[in-house]
């Protein structure tokens, strides 16, 4: 295999974040989230969001998914979610084996809309069904593409009018950020809870619960523990998020995986091949006859998202850590084996 384009988690981690662990290899901390590390992080979020926030550190998104929504729902309440959330598809009913049905909606390429919220909150109007509380969606979405500012502040809006919670799954919320102009004060803005992900750019693991509401922060610790989501060494994951967070080191990792998924689309393109989604982040998802993916799957790695009778969709994905040169090569060889 020349070089895999299965997911943007496949290398350990940036120097500039390793580095900085192995300075501090023997320096000793408190830990559970009570290290020095994680009030200068929470300090660091809540100046780039102008308001006070709560910080709280995970090993990973469905961890994070199903930690955040079971805290945040009464046992008879319910998460929206498109009918491609993450929470609904790729985490074997995390969620739901909490207690917490997900209703699903129809997604517009991907994305959430006030539209589908209202209309499955108003079919739930009675006690012999449950009630919707939250509404959860992907920033960027699972196919790649990304909510304007102006987008989630509407979708707060419908929330806050119908008494909603919104949280946003943010596995690659810094790729969807670069590609929109969105901030951090921003997200924080337009959410009661959100996480950035940190496995998806650049670091060994974690990810970073951002808590705005303060009903859903309240006594998490506990839950948190309660649920085997409690990390001894938040202060590792704290001081690598420092680490993106104190020098906009995040949104550079999230630059090049955007642009290096640009100069593949924009090849792609010129090949002729139809791409399915209007997406300006790492994901790109291509459509190919089967024999042409059999040939490719020789050469690169690379999920297959969708299987029609002669041809299928492909899923490419590009990284903090993907090189121009392999673009370059990996449209060469396409080329030449069409």
């Amino acid at each position: 295999m020349k070089y895999s384009f299965k997911n943007d988690y496949s290398e350990i981690g940036h120097p500039i974040v390793l580095k900085e662990l192995l300075d501090d290899a023997y320096i000793q901390n408190n830990g559970y989230g009570f290290d020095e590390n994680t009030k200068m992080l929470e300090k660091l979020i809540s100046e780039k969001a102008f308001q006070e926030v709560k910080v709280v550190l995970a090993s990973g998104g469905t961890q994070t998914n199903l930690t955040v929504i079971s805290k945040a729902l009464a046992r008879y309440e319910a998460v929206i979610s498109v009918d491609s959330g993450h929470i609904n598809v790729h985490e074997t009913g995390a969620v739901e084996g909490t207690g917490h049905k997900v209703l699903t909606v129809l997604s517009v390429n991907g994305k959430i809309t006030s539209q589908e919220i209202e209309r499955i909150v108003n079919l739930h109007q009675d006690c012999h069904m449950v009630l919707p509380k939250m509404v959860y969606f992907s920033n960027a979405t699972e196919v790649g593409t990304s909510y304007t500012k102006q987008e989630l502040g509407n979708i707060y809006k419908t929330c806050k009018k119908l008494g909603l919670y919104v949280f946003i799954d943010g596995a690659r919320l810094s790729q969807a950020m670069v590609a929109e102009g969105v901030t951090l004060k921003d997200m924080v803005e337009c959410s009661d809870v959100f996480y950035l992900g940190g496995t998806k750019n650049g670091l060994p693991y974690g990810e970073l619960i951002v808590i705005k509401n303060k009903d859903i922060y309240h006594n998490f610790h506990y839950h948190l523990k309660n649920r085997g989501a409690m990390l001894a060494k938040t202060f590792v994951v704290s001081k690598m998020f420092y680490t993106l967070l104190s020098n906009d080191l995040y949104l550079e990792l999230a630059e090049n995986a955007n642009m290096m998924a640009k100069k593949l689309r924009d090849g792609l393109d010129k090949l002729g091949f139809e791409i399915c989604y209007p997406n300006k982040t790492n994901q790109l998802f291509v459509k190919m006859d089967k024999g042409l993916v059999n040939k490719l799957s020789s050469l690169y790695a690379f999920e297959v998202w969708e299987d029609f009778e002669d041809s299928q969709i492909i899923r490419l994905v590009t990284s903090w850590a993907t090189k121009e040169e392999r673009i370059v090569e990996f449209l060469e060889d396409l080329k030449e084996i069409r």
